[in-house]
């Protein structure tokens, strides 16, 4: 299990990611362009999945336990 702590997405337009944790919903993070945000704490999961809902192009998005690893991205 792991807890993904933050989310950078890199794309254009408005984006919203849904996030799954072992099936349940824990957030819905939305960026205008490329972004990071912290995702809420306390969801150790085996199976993570995203939904992206875009009005432009999503060309990388990255989960990380810390806001500090993704600036290594």
């Amino acid at each position: 299990s792991v807890n993904f702590g933050a989310i950078q997405v890199v794309g254009t337009g408005n984006i919203t990611v849904t996030v799954y944790a072992d099936g349940a919903l824990i957030a819905f993070p939305s960026f205008s362009g490329s972004g990071v945000k912290r995702l809420p704490d306390g969801f150790k999961a085996r199976k993570w999945q995203l939904a992206v809902d875009t009005t432009g192009t999503v060309a990388e998005i990255h989960l990380a336990r810390t806001m500090k690893a993704l600036r290594n991205v």
